[in-house]
C-alpha cells in the first residue's frame, strides 16, 4: 500500500510532514514508472495472446491498471500480471507468451499440478519484467465453485489495450473475485486474510458503477455454497478501513459470529499462524489423497527435515517466510 499513501496525501500534510514523507513520494514515483511499464507490457501480452487466437481476461490489478479504477493510477502496486484464458487455451498460451519473451523455453509446471491449481507457472520476461500468470481458473480445484472460470468469461466485457483486444470481469465479478482473493487466494477458512488493496478496489468499483453491481447477487451466490461469512467480513472491514457504508443485508447469527472470529484473529498473529498451520496440513492430507504427482511432491517434502525447520521458524517462532 506504500505507494498509496503520498497521492492521498494533501500539501498541507506534505509540507507538514516533509520530514517523514520523502520515502513515500520516492515510492510513489517508482510505482508510476512501474505501472506505465507493465501497461505498455500488458499491450505486449495481449498482442502476443490475440495472434495465438485467444483473448485474455485481465484480471485484479491488470484490470484495474488499463481501466483506470484509481483516482491515481501510480497508486496500484502490481505484483504481477494476471491473465484468465479458457482451460483449452492455455497451453497455446504459454508458447505465445515463452515466444515473446525469447529466452528459450520455460517451464510452465506439471500437467497434473497446474489441473489442481488456478494457472501455469509464471511466464518470465514477457514483453517487460512482470511475471505473467496465465490462470485457466480463479481458485484451486475445490474452491472454483465460487467463481467458475466459464461464467467470469461468458460475462466479461470487451476492453481495447493499445492495439490488442482483451476482456475485463464485470463490475458484479470484479467484486466477487476482490472478495474472494484474500479469503480463498491467499488465506483460508481458518487463517482469514482480508487485503487493503482488494477493499479498495471493491471501494472505487462501487464509486464508478454504483447500481450496476449486483450485490444482492453476490450475497446470495456466497450464502448457497455456506459462505456468508464473507459477505460479513467485507462489509465490516470496508467501513472501517475505506469508511464505505456495507452495500450488503446482514447476514445470520453463525455467519456474524464466523466474522467476528475472522476479526479476531486477524488482530493477533499467533491465531494467524495456527491458523496457516492447519491450512498447510489440509492441504498436504489433501495432495497425499489425490495421488499422482500431487502425493509424489508432498511426499518429499514431508521426508525433508527442512520443511519442518522451516515450519518450526514459521509457525512457532513467527518469523517472516
Amino acid at each position: 500500500m506504500l505507494p498509496s499513501i503520498w497521492p492521498s496525501l494533501t500539501e498541507t500534510e506534505r509540507a507538514h510532514r516533509s520530514d517523514t514523507v520523502e520515502g513515500l513520494e520516492l515510492a510513489y514515483a517508482l510505482n508510476c514508472e512501474r505501472n506505465a511499464a507493465i501497461l505498455s507490457q500488458i499491450e505486449a501480452v495481449t498482442r502476443a495472446l490475440n495472434t495465438a487466437g485467444a483473448v485474455p481476461v485481465l484480471l485484479k490489478g491488470a484490470a484495474q491498471l488499463v481501466g483506470e479504477l484509481w483516482p491515481d493510477r501510480g497508486a496500484r502496486l502490481l505484483g504481477d500480471i494476471d491473465i484468465l484464458v479458457p482451460a483449452e487455451k492455455l497451453e497455446a498460451a504459454f508458447e505465445a507468451l515463452e515466444a515473446l519473451a525469447g529466452l528459450g523455453p520455460q517451464d510452465s509446471g506439471d500437467s497434473e499440478l497446474t489441473n489442481r491449481h488456478k494457472h501455469a507457472l509464471p511466464v518470465q520476461g514477457a514483453g517487460g519484467t512482470a511475471p505473467v500468470e496465465l490462470h485457466h481458473s480463479l481458485f484451486r480445484e475445490a474452491l472454483r465453485k465460487f467463481a467458475p472460470a466459464e461464467e467470469i468469461i461468458a460475462r466479461a466485457t470487451p476492453v481495447a489495450v493499445g492495439q490488442g483486444k482483451a476482456l475485463v470481469p464485470s463490475p458484479t465479478d470484479q467484486v466477487l473475485i476482490a472478495m474472494l482473493h484474500g479469503p480463498l487466494g491467499g488465506g483460508g477458512y481458518l487463517a482469514p486474510l482480508v487485503q487493503m488493496r482488494d477493499l479498495l478496489d471493491i471501494n472505487f468499483l462501487s464509486k464508478r458503477h454504483g447500481t450496476s453491481i449486483d450485490w444482492r447477487s453476490i450475497e446470495a451466490h456466497l450464502v448457497k455454497h455456506g459462505r456468508g461469512e464473507l459477505v460479513e467480513i467485507t462489509g465490516s472491514c470496508l467501513e472501517e478501513f475505506t469508511g464505505m457504508p456495507t452495500p450488503f443485508s446482514p447476514m445470520g447469527r453463525l455467519a456474524r459470529l464466523d466474522a467476528a472470529r475472522w476479526r479476531w484473529q486477524l488482530d493477533r498473529r499467533w491465531t494467524q499462524r495456527l491458523g496457516a498451520f492447519a491450512n498447510l496440513s489440509q492441504e498436504a492430507v489433501s495432495s497425499l489423497a489425490a495421488g499422482g504427482e500431487p502425493r509424489r511432491r508432498a511426499l518429499r517434502y514431508l521426508v525433508q527435515p527442512e520443511t519442518y525447520r522451516r515450519a518450526y521458524r514459521r509457525y512457532i517462532l513467527g518469523e517472516a517466510r
